[in-house]
Protein backbone atom coordinates (compact mmCIF):
# COMPACT_ATOMS: atom_id res chain seq x y z
CA UNK A 1 0.00 0.00 0.00
CA UNK A 2 1.45 3.31 -0.68
CA UNK A 3 1.11 6.64 2.19
CA UNK A 4 -2.02 7.70 -0.10
CA UNK A 5 -4.48 5.07 1.70
CA UNK A 6 -3.36 7.12 4.57
CA UNK A 7 -4.96 10.10 3.39
CA UNK A 8 -7.92 8.25 2.01
CA UNK A 9 -9.01 6.36 4.63
CA UNK A 10 -7.22 8.38 7.85
CA UNK A 11 -5.93 4.81 8.57
CA UNK A 12 -1.53 4.32 8.57
CA UNK A 13 -0.48 2.11 6.24
CA UNK A 14 1.08 0.05 8.88
CA UNK A 15 -2.04 -0.81 10.62
CA UNK A 16 -3.30 -1.65 7.35
CA UNK A 17 -0.96 -3.68 6.44
CA UNK A 18 -1.71 -8.19 7.27
CA UNK A 19 -5.64 -7.19 7.27
CA UNK A 20 -8.10 -8.40 5.00
CA UNK A 21 -8.94 -6.50 2.27
CA UNK A 22 -12.91 -7.44 2.59
CA UNK A 23 -12.90 -6.27 6.33
CA UNK A 24 -13.20 -2.81 5.60
CA UNK A 25 -15.42 -3.47 2.16
CA UNK A 26 -19.33 -2.47 2.58
CA UNK A 27 -21.16 -5.06 3.28
CA UNK A 28 -23.28 -4.81 0.33
CA UNK A 29 -20.03 -4.38 -1.74
CA UNK A 30 -18.66 -8.14 -0.82
CA UNK A 31 -20.09 -10.22 -2.77
CA UNK A 32 -19.09 -7.99 -6.17
CA UNK A 33 -15.79 -7.51 -4.91
CA UNK A 34 -15.52 -11.23 -4.19
CA UNK A 35 -16.61 -11.68 -7.59
CA UNK A 36 -13.94 -9.59 -8.71
CA UNK A 37 -10.99 -11.15 -6.72
CA UNK A 38 -12.62 -14.57 -8.40
CA UNK A 39 -12.53 -13.31 -11.98
CA UNK A 40 -9.13 -11.51 -11.39
CA UNK A 41 -7.39 -14.79 -10.84
CA UNK A 42 -8.94 -16.85 -13.52
CA UNK A 43 -7.80 -14.08 -16.04
CA UNK A 44 -4.71 -11.42 -17.20
CA UNK A 45 -7.15 -8.60 -17.92
CA UNK A 46 -7.37 -5.56 -16.51
CA UNK A 47 -10.67 -5.36 -14.55
CA UNK A 48 -12.16 -2.31 -13.76
CA UNK A 49 -14.87 -2.04 -11.21
CA UNK A 50 -16.23 0.15 -7.86
CA UNK A 51 -16.53 -0.42 -4.26
CA UNK A 52 -16.64 1.38 -0.88
CA UNK A 53 -14.44 1.02 1.61
CA UNK A 54 -15.10 1.97 5.72
CA UNK A 55 -12.55 4.62 6.85
CA UNK A 56 -11.39 5.43 10.41
CA UNK A 57 -14.57 7.50 11.42
CA UNK A 58 -16.96 4.54 10.26
CA UNK A 59 -18.10 6.13 6.90
CA UNK A 60 -17.57 4.56 4.13
CA UNK A 61 -15.67 5.97 0.76
CA UNK A 62 -16.18 5.24 -2.86
CA UNK A 63 -13.33 3.98 -4.66
CA UNK A 64 -12.69 2.97 -8.18
CA UNK A 65 -10.43 0.28 -9.01
CA UNK A 66 -8.54 -0.33 -11.94
CA UNK A 67 -7.02 -3.99 -11.17
CA UNK A 68 -5.08 -6.54 -13.00
CA UNK A 69 -3.43 -10.20 -12.08
CA UNK A 70 0.41 -10.72 -11.82
CA UNK A 71 1.36 -14.73 -11.11
CA UNK A 72 -0.14 -14.95 -7.19
CA UNK A 73 -0.64 -11.59 -6.89
CA UNK A 74 -2.72 -8.54 -8.17
CA UNK A 75 -2.04 -5.21 -8.90
CA UNK A 76 -4.17 -2.45 -8.11
CA UNK A 77 -4.75 1.34 -8.52
CA UNK A 78 -7.71 3.06 -6.88
CA UNK A 79 -9.44 6.77 -7.14
CA UNK A 80 -11.61 7.82 -4.47
CA UNK A 81 -14.36 9.41 -6.10
CA UNK A 82 -16.71 9.75 -3.26
CA UNK A 83 -17.19 13.28 -3.89
CA UNK A 84 -18.34 12.52 -7.43
CA UNK A 85 -20.78 9.95 -6.11
CA UNK A 86 -22.57 12.01 -4.13
CA UNK A 87 -23.16 14.72 -6.24
CA UNK A 88 -24.45 11.76 -8.74
CA UNK A 89 -26.24 10.66 -6.03
CA UNK A 90 -27.50 14.31 -5.38
CA UNK A 91 -28.75 15.07 -8.45
CA UNK A 92 -30.55 11.50 -8.78
CA UNK A 93 -32.43 12.56 -5.40
CA UNK A 94 -32.94 15.92 -6.92
CA UNK A 95 -34.51 14.96 -10.46
CA UNK A 96 -36.17 12.27 -8.10
CA UNK A 97 -37.65 15.16 -5.97
CA UNK A 98 -38.95 16.94 -9.08
CA UNK A 99 -40.37 13.94 -10.27
CA UNK A 100 -42.52 13.83 -7.47
CA UNK A 101 -42.98 17.71 -6.93
CA UNK A 102 -44.34 17.82 -10.49
CA UNK A 103 -46.95 15.25 -9.98
CA UNK A 104 -47.80 16.72 -6.32
CA UNK A 105 -48.97 19.57 -8.78
CA UNK A 106 -50.66 17.89 -10.98
CA UNK A 107 -52.74 15.91 -8.66
CA UNK A 108 -53.42 19.55 -6.84
CA UNK A 109 -54.53 20.98 -9.86
CA UNK A 110 -56.84 17.92 -9.76
CA UNK A 111 -58.28 17.65 -6.34
CA UNK A 112 -61.88 17.70 -5.42
CA UNK A 113 -60.99 15.83 -2.06
CA UNK A 114 -58.95 17.42 1.17
CA UNK A 115 -58.10 14.08 2.60
CA UNK A 116 -57.42 12.29 -0.91
CA UNK A 117 -55.35 14.80 -1.66
CA UNK A 118 -53.39 14.65 1.51
CA UNK A 119 -52.97 10.85 1.21
CA UNK A 120 -52.18 11.03 -2.11
CA UNK A 121 -49.25 13.60 -1.50
CA UNK A 122 -47.74 11.97 1.21
CA UNK A 123 -47.99 8.55 -1.08
CA UNK A 124 -46.02 10.15 -3.75
CA UNK A 125 -43.30 11.32 -1.26
CA UNK A 126 -42.63 8.54 -0.22
CA UNK A 127 -42.62 6.39 -3.51
CA UNK A 128 -41.83 8.40 -6.23
CA UNK A 129 -39.02 10.79 -3.84
CA UNK A 130 -38.01 7.66 -2.18
CA UNK A 131 -38.43 8.80 1.67
CA UNK A 132 -39.02 6.42 4.14
CA UNK A 133 -42.33 7.74 5.75
CA UNK A 134 -44.12 10.96 5.31
CA UNK A 135 -47.10 12.59 7.28
CA UNK A 136 -49.33 15.68 7.70
CA UNK A 137 -50.69 17.16 10.58
CA UNK A 138 -52.71 20.00 11.18
CA UNK A 139 -52.45 22.02 14.64
CA UNK A 140 -55.42 22.33 16.50
CA UNK A 141 -56.00 25.11 19.04
CA UNK A 142 -56.88 23.10 21.95
CA UNK A 143 -55.35 23.30 25.57
CA UNK A 144 -52.69 20.90 24.88
CA UNK A 145 -52.39 22.57 21.53
CA UNK A 146 -52.14 19.12 20.09
CA UNK A 147 -50.83 18.19 16.40
CA UNK A 148 -53.30 16.03 14.77
CA UNK A 149 -51.99 13.72 11.96
CA UNK A 150 -54.69 13.63 9.10
CA UNK A 151 -52.46 11.32 6.50
CA UNK A 152 -49.62 9.46 6.22
CA UNK A 153 -47.84 7.34 3.59
CA UNK A 154 -44.65 4.56 4.20
CA UNK A 155 -43.57 2.98 6.50
CA UNK A 156 -45.55 4.31 9.84
CA UNK A 157 -45.81 0.86 11.68
CA UNK A 158 -48.01 2.69 14.37
CA UNK A 159 -45.20 5.37 14.90
CA UNK A 160 -47.96 8.15 15.16
CA UNK A 161 -50.45 6.25 16.97
CA UNK A 162 -48.13 5.86 19.88
CA UNK A 163 -46.43 8.76 19.35
CA UNK A 164 -47.97 12.17 21.17
CA UNK A 165 -47.35 15.56 18.60
CA UNK A 166 -47.88 19.33 20.28
CA UNK A 167 -46.89 22.53 19.45
CA UNK A 168 -47.14 24.31 23.02
CA UNK A 169 -43.48 25.35 24.10
CA UNK A 170 -43.30 22.20 26.74
CA UNK A 171 -41.20 19.00 26.20
CA UNK A 172 -43.67 17.24 23.54
CA UNK A 173 -43.81 20.53 21.64
CA UNK A 174 -39.88 21.32 21.38
CA UNK A 175 -39.27 18.36 18.78
CA UNK A 176 -39.16 19.09 14.84
CA UNK A 177 -42.93 18.98 13.84
CA UNK A 178 -44.08 21.59 17.57
CA UNK A 179 -41.15 23.82 16.57
CA UNK A 180 -41.80 23.91 13.11
CA UNK A 181 -45.21 24.97 13.52
CA UNK A 182 -44.45 27.40 17.12
CA UNK A 183 -41.86 29.01 15.10
CA UNK A 184 -43.36 29.00 11.91
CA UNK A 185 -39.42 27.76 10.68
CA UNK A 186 -37.74 24.69 8.73
CA UNK A 187 -36.77 22.00 11.25
CA UNK A 188 -34.20 19.34 10.23
CA UNK A 189 -32.61 16.33 12.10
CA UNK A 190 -29.83 15.16 10.11
CA UNK A 191 -29.10 12.14 12.83
CA UNK A 192 -31.80 11.09 15.06
CA UNK A 193 -29.24 8.86 17.24
CA UNK A 194 -27.39 11.89 19.15
CA UNK A 195 -29.94 15.35 17.88
CA UNK A 196 -30.79 16.54 21.67
CA UNK A 197 -34.18 17.94 19.74
CA UNK A 198 -34.91 14.35 19.19
CA UNK A 199 -34.57 12.76 23.02
CA UNK A 200 -38.49 12.66 23.52
CA UNK A 201 -38.99 10.29 20.19
CA UNK A 202 -35.51 9.01 19.56
CA UNK A 203 -36.19 5.00 20.55
CA UNK A 204 -39.18 4.64 18.74
CA UNK A 205 -37.76 6.42 15.45
CA UNK A 206 -34.60 4.41 15.33
CA UNK A 207 -36.66 1.22 16.30
CA UNK A 208 -38.70 2.16 12.53
CA UNK A 209 -35.55 2.50 10.63
CA UNK A 210 -35.86 6.33 10.86
CA UNK A 211 -32.10 8.44 11.24
CA UNK A 212 -33.26 11.85 9.63
CA UNK A 213 -36.24 14.12 9.48
CA UNK A 214 -37.43 17.38 8.18
CA UNK A 215 -40.66 18.89 9.29
CA UNK A 216 -42.00 22.01 6.86
CA UNK A 217 -44.71 24.11 8.17
CA UNK A 218 -48.20 24.68 6.02
CA UNK A 219 -49.39 28.48 6.10
CA UNK A 220 -52.49 30.05 5.21
CA UNK A 221 -52.72 32.77 3.04
CA UNK A 222 -53.07 35.19 6.21
CA UNK A 223 -49.10 33.33 6.93
CA UNK A 224 -50.27 31.61 9.83
CA UNK A 225 -49.06 28.22 10.16
CA UNK A 226 -51.83 25.71 10.10
CA UNK A 227 -50.09 22.47 9.39
CA UNK A 228 -46.89 20.75 9.36
CA UNK A 229 -45.12 18.53 6.55
CA UNK A 230 -42.90 15.73 8.35
CA UNK A 231 -40.83 13.37 5.86
CA UNK A 232 -38.56 11.09 7.50
CA UNK A 233 -35.39 9.38 5.91
CA UNK A 234 -33.99 5.81 6.49
CA UNK A 235 -30.72 7.06 6.10
CA UNK A 236 -28.57 10.29 7.95
CA UNK A 237 -27.53 13.56 6.53
CA UNK A 238 -30.25 12.76 3.63
CA UNK A 239 -31.76 16.82 3.62
CA UNK A 240 -29.18 18.63 1.83
CA UNK A 241 -29.87 22.47 1.12
CA UNK A 242 -31.31 21.76 -2.33
CA UNK A 243 -33.54 18.78 -0.95
CA UNK A 244 -34.69 21.04 1.92
CA UNK A 245 -35.65 24.09 -0.68
CA UNK A 246 -37.34 21.82 -3.37
CA UNK A 247 -39.29 20.34 -0.52
CA UNK A 248 -40.19 23.66 0.71
CA UNK A 249 -41.82 24.73 -2.60
CA UNK A 250 -43.72 21.44 -2.61
CA UNK A 251 -45.11 22.36 0.92
CA UNK A 252 -45.67 25.78 -0.19
CA UNK A 253 -47.91 24.48 -2.93
CA UNK A 254 -49.31 21.86 -0.78
CA UNK A 255 -50.99 24.28 1.71
CA UNK A 256 -51.56 26.74 -1.65
CA UNK A 257 -53.86 23.75 -3.02
CA UNK A 258 -55.36 22.94 0.74
CA UNK A 259 -56.25 26.56 0.61
CA UNK A 260 -58.09 26.37 -2.99
CA UNK A 261 -59.55 23.40 -2.37
CA UNK A 262 -61.41 24.28 0.92
CA UNK A 263 -62.51 27.73 -0.90
CA UNK A 264 -63.53 26.09 -3.76
CA UNK A 265 -65.76 23.68 -1.48
CA UNK A 266 -66.88 26.61 0.34
CA UNK A 267 -68.21 28.54 -2.39
CA UNK A 268 -70.06 25.44 -4.02
CA UNK A 269 -72.00 25.17 -0.46
CA UNK A 270 -72.39 28.92 -0.21
CA UNK A 271 -74.19 28.37 -4.11
CA UNK A 272 -76.16 25.49 -2.83
CA UNK A 273 -77.38 27.20 0.32
CA UNK A 274 -78.01 30.10 -1.95
CA UNK A 275 -80.12 27.68 -4.11
CA UNK A 276 -81.91 26.84 -1.64
CA UNK A 277 -82.73 30.22 -0.18
CA UNK A 278 -83.29 31.02 -3.71
CA UNK A 279 -86.30 28.20 -3.78
CA UNK A 280 -87.57 29.45 -0.65
CA UNK A 281 -87.71 33.12 -2.39
CA UNK A 282 -88.98 31.91 -5.52
CA UNK A 283 -92.05 30.99 -3.38
CA UNK A 284 -93.11 34.38 -2.35
CA UNK A 285 -95.50 37.07 -3.79
CA UNK A 286 -92.82 40.08 -3.17
CA UNK A 287 -90.11 40.47 -5.49
CA UNK A 288 -86.87 39.94 -3.86
CA UNK A 289 -83.41 41.24 -4.28
CA UNK A 290 -80.63 39.73 -2.85
CA UNK A 291 -77.90 42.43 -2.28
CA UNK A 292 -74.44 42.76 -1.13
CA UNK A 293 -72.36 45.71 0.19
CA UNK A 294 -71.54 47.19 -2.79
CA UNK A 295 -74.78 47.24 -4.21
CA UNK A 296 -74.45 44.14 -6.97
CA UNK A 297 -77.40 41.43 -7.00
CA UNK A 298 -76.81 37.89 -5.73
CA UNK A 299 -79.98 36.48 -6.28
CA UNK A 300 -83.68 37.92 -7.72
CA UNK A 301 -86.50 35.88 -7.75
CA UNK A 302 -89.32 35.63 -10.45
CA UNK A 303 -91.44 38.76 -9.99
CA UNK A 304 -88.20 40.64 -9.44
CA UNK A 305 -88.38 40.03 -13.40
CA UNK A 306 -91.68 40.07 -14.13
CA UNK A 307 -92.10 43.60 -12.55
CA UNK A 308 -88.94 44.69 -13.92
CA UNK A 309 -89.42 43.20 -17.48
CA UNK A 310 -85.76 41.58 -17.25
CA UNK A 311 -84.26 37.72 -17.63
CA UNK A 312 -83.17 36.64 -14.27
CA UNK A 313 -79.47 36.32 -16.18
CA UNK A 314 -79.70 40.16 -17.24
CA UNK A 315 -80.47 41.27 -13.69
CA UNK A 316 -77.78 39.24 -12.20
CA UNK A 317 -75.66 41.45 -14.09
CA UNK A 318 -77.36 44.56 -12.67
CA UNK A 319 -77.32 46.24 -9.31
CA UNK A 320 -79.50 48.66 -7.19
CA UNK A 321 -78.43 51.68 -9.48
CA UNK A 322 -79.62 50.46 -12.33
CA UNK A 323 -82.86 49.74 -11.50
CA UNK A 324 -84.23 52.21 -8.96
CA UNK A 325 -83.41 56.03 -10.30
CA UNK A 326 -83.60 57.21 -6.17
CA UNK A 327 -80.13 54.98 -5.34
CA UNK A 328 -77.38 56.14 -7.24
CA UNK A 329 -73.86 54.67 -5.74
CA UNK A 330 -72.89 58.01 -3.86
CA UNK A 331 -76.39 57.69 -1.79
CA UNK A 332 -75.47 53.63 -1.41
CA UNK A 333 -73.10 53.36 1.35
CA UNK A 334 -75.34 55.52 3.22
CA UNK A 335 -77.99 53.91 2.98
CA UNK A 336 -76.22 50.35 3.86
CA UNK A 337 -74.93 51.99 7.05
CA UNK A 338 -78.32 52.48 8.28
CA UNK A 339 -79.75 49.42 7.45
CA UNK A 340 -76.61 47.68 9.08
CA UNK A 341 -77.62 49.91 12.21
CA UNK A 342 -81.23 49.70 12.30
CA UNK A 343 -81.62 45.75 11.01
CA UNK A 344 -84.51 46.90 8.52
CA UNK A 345 -86.08 49.57 7.00
CA UNK A 346 -89.24 50.09 5.55
CA UNK A 347 -89.66 52.49 2.84
CA UNK A 348 -91.58 53.86 -0.40
CA UNK A 349 -89.14 54.37 -3.65
CA UNK A 350 -89.33 54.00 -7.46
CA UNK A 351 -88.23 51.43 -9.51
CA UNK A 352 -87.23 51.49 -13.13
CA UNK A 353 -88.46 48.73 -15.50
CA UNK A 354 -86.57 47.42 -18.90
CA UNK A 355 -88.81 49.49 -21.27
CA UNK A 356 -88.15 53.08 -19.14
CA UNK A 357 -91.26 53.07 -16.89
CA UNK A 358 -90.56 54.07 -13.74
CA UNK A 359 -93.46 53.06 -11.21
CA UNK A 360 -93.93 53.10 -7.05
CA UNK A 361 -92.77 50.16 -5.01
CA UNK A 362 -92.55 49.98 -1.41
CA UNK A 363 -89.44 47.86 -0.10
CA UNK A 364 -88.98 46.28 2.73
CA UNK A 365 -85.16 45.95 3.40
CA UNK A 366 -83.25 43.86 6.33
CA UNK A 367 -79.32 43.54 7.12
CA UNK A 368 -78.70 40.16 7.39
CA UNK A 369 -74.81 38.04 7.28
CA UNK A 370 -74.83 34.66 5.66
CA UNK A 371 -71.37 32.42 4.98
CA UNK A 372 -69.70 35.20 6.63
CA UNK A 373 -70.71 38.00 4.19
CA UNK A 374 -73.11 40.60 4.72
CA UNK A 375 -76.28 41.08 2.73
CA UNK A 376 -79.21 43.48 2.43
CA UNK A 377 -82.48 40.91 1.33
CA UNK A 378 -84.85 43.61 -0.01
CA UNK A 379 -88.71 42.22 -0.61
CA UNK A 380 -90.22 44.92 -2.94
CA UNK A 381 -94.03 45.40 -3.73
CA UNK A 382 -94.92 47.33 -6.87
CA UNK A 383 -98.02 49.88 -5.53
CA UNK A 384 -99.58 51.58 -8.45
CA UNK A 385 -102.66 50.56 -8.01
CA UNK A 386 -102.47 51.08 -4.27
CA UNK A 387 -100.78 54.67 -5.08
CA UNK A 388 -103.32 55.55 -7.90
CA UNK A 389 -106.14 54.69 -5.22
CA UNK A 390 -104.54 57.45 -3.00
CA UNK A 391 -104.25 59.99 -5.37
CA UNK A 392 -108.12 59.29 -6.05
CA UNK A 393 -109.02 59.59 -2.57
CA UNK A 394 -106.82 62.43 -2.43
CA UNK A 395 -108.59 64.01 -5.26
CA UNK A 396 -112.16 63.81 -3.76
CA UNK A 397 -111.56 64.98 -0.78
CA UNK A 398 -109.82 67.63 -2.42
CA UNK A 399 -113.05 68.04 -4.55
CA UNK A 400 -115.51 68.13 -1.83
CA UNK A 401 -113.12 70.52 0.52
CA UNK A 402 -113.38 73.05 -2.51
CA UNK A 403 -117.37 72.24 -3.02
CA UNK A 404 -117.67 73.40 0.36
CA UNK A 405 -115.57 76.49 0.14
CA UNK A 406 -117.12 77.74 -3.04
CA UNK A 407 -120.61 77.22 -0.98
CA UNK A 408 -119.42 79.58 2.13
CA UNK A 409 -118.15 81.56 -0.69
CA UNK A 410 -121.46 82.01 -1.97
CA UNK A 411 -123.47 82.47 0.76
CA UNK A 412 -121.08 84.47 2.76
CA UNK A 413 -121.04 88.00 0.10
CA UNK A 414 -123.38 90.15 -1.94
CA UNK A 415 -120.14 91.50 -3.73
CA UNK A 416 -120.41 89.98 -7.13
CA UNK A 417 -116.92 90.73 -8.54
CA UNK A 418 -115.51 89.68 -4.99
CA UNK A 419 -117.68 86.20 -4.91
CA UNK A 420 -116.58 85.23 -8.80
CA UNK A 421 -113.29 86.51 -8.53
CA UNK A 422 -113.17 83.99 -5.30
CA UNK A 423 -114.52 80.99 -7.13
CA UNK A 424 -112.30 81.44 -9.61
CA UNK A 425 -109.16 81.25 -7.60
CA UNK A 426 -110.70 78.11 -5.87
CA UNK A 427 -111.51 76.27 -8.82
CA UNK A 428 -107.72 77.19 -10.25
CA UNK A 429 -106.33 75.56 -6.94
CA UNK A 430 -108.64 72.46 -7.72
CA UNK A 431 -107.63 72.33 -11.46
CA UNK A 432 -104.09 73.14 -10.82
CA UNK A 433 -104.47 76.01 -13.55
CA UNK A 434 -102.74 78.97 -14.29
CA UNK A 435 -105.89 80.59 -15.76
Amino acid sequence: LNPEWEETLGIPVAELEGRLLLDFVHADDLEPTRQALVELAGQKEVLNFINRYRDRNGAYRWLEWRAFPSGRRIYAVARDITARRRAEEELRNLNRELRAISNCNQILMRAEDEQKLLNDICRIICEEAGYTMAWVGYAEDDEAKTIRPVARAGAEAGYLDETIFSWADTEQGRGPSGTAVREGTIIHVQEMATDPRMAVWRASALRRGYHSSIAVPLRNEEEKVFGVLNIYAATSGAFRSQEIRLLEELAGDLAFGIGVLRARIARKEAEQRIALLGFALDSVHEAAFLIDAQARFHYVNEESCRILGYRRDELLRLGVSEVDPDFPAARWQNHWQELKTRGSLTFEGRHQARDGRIFPVEVNANYFEYDGRAYNLALVREISARKQAEQERLDHLRFFESMDRITRILQGTNDLERMLGDVLDTALDLFDCDR
